[in-house]
C-alpha cells in the first residue's frame, strides 16, 4: 500500500528504469497484494504487475480525477495519483517500457512500448501532485544510488562487463596474473 507515514522525501524524483537498472538495482515482480504494494528490498524495486490495454488509461485517468476533487489536506488516499507519479519517474522511454515488461511489471497487450510510455507521461498532465506517496521507496532507492560503492559496482558491470566474452575475458586476466605471482613465489622460495 501507499505509505501514510509522515517520512519526508529528501528528493521528490526517481531515476528512470534504465538508469536504475543501469545502476545496480534489479527489478522484481510481486505476485500477491494490491496495484500499489511498491517495496525497495535489498535493492531491488518490487512492483505489481500492470496490464496495458485499451482500457488502461480512461481507468487510470477516471480514479486519478476522481481522487483530485478529494480535499487537498486529505492526501491519506490519493492511491492512484502517487501510483501514476511513481511510474511515471520510472518511464521515460520505450526502453524503460522494455526493461519493466521484461521483469513481469509491465504487460503491454497494445503492442508498442512507445504507446505505454506515452500513456503514462501524459496521465500526470495538469494534476497537481501534492502527496507522492512511497516516501521508504523514494529514500531508499536514490540512498541507494548515491553510495559510491554501488555507483562503482554499476560503471564497472555497464562499462566493462556488458558481455559475457567481458568477463570471461577478464576472469582469464586476472587467472593468468594469479599464475604469475604464483610461479613468482615459487621462483623466490627455490632460490632461497
Amino acid at each position: 500500500m501507499v505509505s501514510q507515514t509522515n517520512v519526508p522525501i529528501r528528493k521528490k524524483f526517481l531515476k528512470s528504469a534504465i538508469e536504475l537498472h543501469e545502476a545496480g538495482i534489479k527489478f522484481k515482480k510481486v505476485e500477491e497484494g494490491s496495484l500499489f504494494n511498491i517495496k525497495f528490498v535489498n535493492g531491488t524495486i518490487e512492483i505489481p504487475t500492470l496490464e496495458f490495454d485499451d482500457n488502461t488509461e480512461s481507468f487510470l485517468r477516471n480514479f486519478i480525477a476522481y481522487e483530485n476533487y478529494l480535499p487537498v489536506h486529505d492526501t491519506s488516499r490519493k492511491y492512484f495519483t502517487a501510483y501514476m507519479n511513481f511510474m511515471d519517474f520510472l518511464v521515460n522511454s520505450s526502453e524503460d517500457v522494455e526493461i519493466l515488461s521484461h521483469h513481469g511489471i509491465i504487460h503491454d497487450l497494445l503492442g508498442d512500448n512507445a504507446v505505454v510510455s506515452t500513456m503514462l507521461s501524459k496521465l500526470g498532465n495538469n494534476i497537481v501532485i501534492p502527496f507522492f506517496g512511497y516516501p521508504e521507496v523514494y529514500n531508499n532507492v536514490n540512498k541507494h544510488c548515491e553510495e559510491r560503492w554501488n555507483r562503482w559496482l554499476a560503471i564497472l558491470r555497464r562499462d566493462y562487463f556488458n558481455t559475457p566474452w567481458a568477463l570471461i575475458s577478464f576472469l582469464a586476466a586476472l587467472l593468468l596474473l594469479v599464475l604469475t605471482v604464483v610461479q613468482t613465489i615459487f621462483s623466490i622460495l627455490s632460490f632461497v
